[in-house]
């Protein structure tokens, strides 16, 4: 590959890759993608007849293989990494991934991408963020930012702190046909979740790529500064498939988060531990809220150059297609 710019690019067929690889596409950048399945990521994103270009290269193999890693990163030269690790093995896969780019110093900048919250630029988000969760997907990610602040890396890093996906709707696609909507968000004032656009953290992860050093050391919160209730989310969804969501009452106790525990979209990457995880995910934001400060949402407004994308208009037009698709 060539000395310009050479991006590696985790999780490239996912609901963030899947906006991102399409605007690097349209950069002079060079683009590693590696992947579990070549042949399916190749398909999506470049026809059968024109191939692939050569400023991409798929590598096809276990993103878990810190060995493999580090040499994907070395035989490319990589110089920028957008750094998106999930399911159990998020620590251990994270850590060692920090690691592979250590060994190579080859790596200038990291995006990682987080979640909304104070996790790690002062101690008293830290504190409550630990005293507060007990979910591990959400606990690994103040520990992975604590690290990456309190580690002397030779690679500068900008953090994304999403809030929760318009796209996590699709998920339960079948019981909104059924007008039923189980996702356990709190009707309570402010105790609602802020809503955001796959697209709106594809643009703030290629501006932070493209820009290491606007954005250096800064965690960038994305999402509505609107905390979304239950009920307004199911209100939405009544009103754009045309019946009455039907929903287990706040007041019946714990009904509404052991009906999600029990029914909702599980199991997830095959573990049946997750619905348990999710579900103490929800409790916090019961009590907290899930969402950002007006300060986090003007930094947002800066990186993303516009408003965010609105839920309510993602809803209904292209929520109602997902959710109405077979």
């Amino acid at each position: 590959m060539s000395s310009m710019r050479t991006i590696l690019i985790t999780a490239a067929s996912g609901h963030i890759g899947s906006e991102l690889i399409p605007l690097l596409l349209k950069e002079h950048v060079n683009l590693v993608l590696p992947t579990s399945n070549a042949s399916l990521l190749q398909s999506k994103f470049f026809s059968s007849s024109n191939g692939t270009p050569s400023n991409v290269k798929i590598e096809e193999g276990s993103i878990i293989d810190p060995n493999w890693v580090e040499s994907i990163l070395r035989t490319h030269n990589v110089t920028s990494v957008f750094l998106n690790i999930g399911g159990t093995d998020e620590v251990l896969t994270t850590l060692n991934f920090l690691d592979s780019m250590r060994k190579v110093e080859t790596v200038k900048t990291l995006v990682y991408l987080s979640a909304c919250g104070d996790f790690a630029d002062t101690f008293q988000g830290f504190q409550h963020t630990i005293q507060s969760n007990s979910a591990a997907h959400v606990l690994v990610k103040p520990l992975i930012e604590y690290k990456l602040l309190l580690t002397d890396y030779a690679w500068s890093t900008i953090r994304l702190g999403p809030t929760m996906f318009f796209d996590n709707d699709v998920r339960r696609k079948a019981r909104l046909r059924e007008g039923f909507f189980d996702e356990p968000v709190s009707d309570s004032p402010g105790k609602g979740q802020s809503k955001v656009s796959c697209e709106d953290i594809a643009v703030i992860a290629k501006n932070s790529l493209l820009e290491p050093l606007r954005f250096a050391g800064k965690k960038i919160q994305i999402g509505s500064l609107k905390r979304y209730s239950g009920s307004e989310i199911a209100g939405l969804w009544s009103e754009v498939l045309g019946k009455e969501m039907q929903r287990v009452p706040e007041s019946d106790g714990n009904a509404r988060m052991e009906n999600y525990e029990a029914k909702a979209e599980f199991p997830i990457w095959g573990n049946w531990a997750w619905p348990r995880d999710l579900r103490l995910m929800y409790e916090t934001w019961a009590s907290d809220g899930f969402g950002m400060t007006e300060e986090d949402y003007k930094v947002q407004i800066e990186a993303l150059g516009r408003e965010p994308r609105r839920y309510e208009d993602w809803v209904r037009a292209k929520g109602k297609e997902l959710v109405l698709e077979k």
